[in-house]
């Protein structure tokens, strides 16, 4: 017979301004991680591969930073109900989509002007890219909020045991 465990309802505006803030962070160190990548390796390289690597680059920090944004905020409200995990998820995952519209747009107007401003295949890789790059993150998101509620029901658990 396993131990009853009380379950809240655990929506947690702390949890979220948590996360939005780690999650805007992360973006920002991986964006210019992946920056300093770039123009350290591949100094001239400007053209429709640099535009690609950009917005490839772009869409996974995102994602990841989403990731870790939702993690950190379903473990700060302690979630324990995976509905409550995804909603933390998500809402932290539109805080930081309409805090990073800004940023996606300018970037994703650099990749256009990058040199190929004339190219009409760039400009769509650039508009894929801005739908991607929020998608994808709410994906990550999701995730985030699921992966953290597993962990604090195996923390509530253990807790739950040792009493």
């Amino acid at each position: 017979m396993g131990v009853a465990l009380p379950v809240r309802v655990r929506v947690s505006a702390r949890g979220v301004l948590a996360g939005i803030l780690v999650g805007i962070a992360l973006t920002a160190l991986l964006v210019a991680l992946g920056a300093a990548i770039g123009v350290t390796a591949f100094p001239r390289a400007i053209g429709r591969s640099s535009g690609i690597a950009i917005a490839v680059w772009l869409v996974l920090s995102f994602a990841a930073a989403a990731f870790g944004g939702a993690w950190t905020a379903a473990g700060g409200a302690r979630a324990l109900r995976r509905r409550d995990g995804v909603l933390q998820g998500v809402v932290t995952w539109a805080a930081m989509t309409i805090l990073g519209t800004p940023m996606i747009g300018s970037l994703m107007r650099d990749v256009i002007r990058s040199g190929l401003a004339g190219d009409p295949s760039l400009v769509k890789l650039a508009a894929w890219g801005a739908f991607a790059v929020p998608a994808i993150g709410l994906g990550a998101a999701i995730l985030g909020g699921l992966v953290a509620v597993a962990r604090e029901r195996r923390v509530a658990r253990r807790t739950a045991e040792t009493r």
